[in-house]
């Protein structure tokens, strides 16, 4: 059995206000973003205004790597 992932696009998800949000309200803005980012419903700010980047590739075993950050981030 073959399978064919299609990608058409990574969108890097920005949270707004994080520094100033208790963690729960942060994983309740997460998910609407997410729904939205699959929806194709997402605002321009919502995508390009983060301030710094979190990755975590230890969940998949990884003990180092290269993140590639989008243009201006």
């Amino acid at each position: 059995m073959l399978g064919v992932i299609k990608l058409t696009a990574v969108v890097h998800l920005c949270v707004q206000d994080a520094d100033s949000t208790d963690i729960y309200q942060i994983s309740r803005n997460w998910a609407d973003l997410v729904k939205r980012a699959r929806a194709k419903k997402l605002a321009p700010d919502e995508f390009n205004s983060g301030t710094f980047t979190i990755s975590n590739m230890g969940m998949y075993g990884a003990d180092t790597f290269d993140a590639i950050l989008p243009p201006g981030k």
